[in-house]
């Protein structure tokens, strides 16, 4: 009797979470009939190389028309599999090439839902504000980055305690609800 009730609450969990799942996805494919076109300058070239829709397009909306960059070059591509550091697995990640100014490549998790990706790309597109900004600058070749002066370690600095996460964990929200709000029509 009682091995019942545990299956008919994992049975409504689950289909609880199905619903959810299928109203995200309707309300997703609503927005997409209201997607707005832009404009942007031929100087700016976000390059997807993801099967995410509209990656390239968040991304040049975010650097373009929320944080008024110009010039940029960015390659959207899939992280390698497993890709982890210590004990995070990663959903994304930025890094700046060292031999070119103004030029990135941001690394996605392979599968991410489509609505994640706006939140993801919020978060890294932060980071590449950070560097655009000079708060936050790489030394190359080894795992550190100084971020507003101070040098942090990779090998002794958790992911989530580094102040540069931190800083872009706070404003991603705010990031995504702007990228929403221009990307579609009313």
């Amino acid at each position: 009797m009682k091995s019942n009730k545990i299956w008919i609450i994992i049975l409504a969990f689950v289909i609880l979470i199905a619903l959810a799942v299928i109203i995200s996805i309707i309300a997703e494919a609503r927005r997409e009939k209201r997607v707005n076109h832009f404009i942007f300058p031929a100087s700016m070239e976000i390059i997807n190389k993801t099967n995410e829709k509209r990656a390239d397009t968040i991304a040049m909306i975010i650097a373009n028309k929320i944080f008024l960059f110009d010039t940029l070059k960015i390659g959207i591509v899939y992280l390698p599999k497993e890709y982890k550091d210590g004990e995070t697995e990663f959903m994304g990640f930025v890094q700046k090439n060292s031999f070119q100014p103004h030029e990135y490549f941001i690394f996605v998790k392979k599968g991410i839902l489509p609505i994640s990706i706006k939140k993801l790309l919020s978060h890294e597109m932060l980071h590449v504000k950070q560097y655009e900004d000079g708060e936050l600058i790489p030394i190359f070749q080894q795992p550190l980055v100084v971020y507003m002066g101070d040098t942090i370690d990779f090998r002794q600095v958790p992911y989530n305690k580094r102040q540069f996460e931190i800083d872009a964990f706070a404003k991603e929200f705010t990031i995504e609800k702007s990228v929403n709000n221009l990307l579609y029509r009313k």
